[in-house]
């Protein structure tokens, strides 16, 4: 598994777009693994909503990410 540093360049919707982009994981893959909507998804990754830690966490699972959080 990959890891990954997120950091105040990328807010959380953008990695997940990132992410599932690198991985070639289809909005419907995520959400039917992750238990996610496929709406909800989508207005994370445009930045509309912002995901709680548990439901961020059950989307990296989803698509096999191991995630390190970077604050200052």
């Amino acid at each position: 598994m990959k890891q990954i540093l997120i950091s105040d360049e990328l807010n959380t919707g953008e990695m997940i777009k990132k992410i599932r982009a690198e991985k070639n994981i289809t909005m419907q893959d995520l959400s039917e693994a992750s238990g996610v909507s496929i709406s909800a998804i989508c207005r994370y990754e445009k930045g509309a909503r912002v995901p709680n830690m548990g439901t961020f966490d059950r989307l990296m699972k989803a698509m096999g990410a191991d995630v390190t959080i970077v604050t200052k």
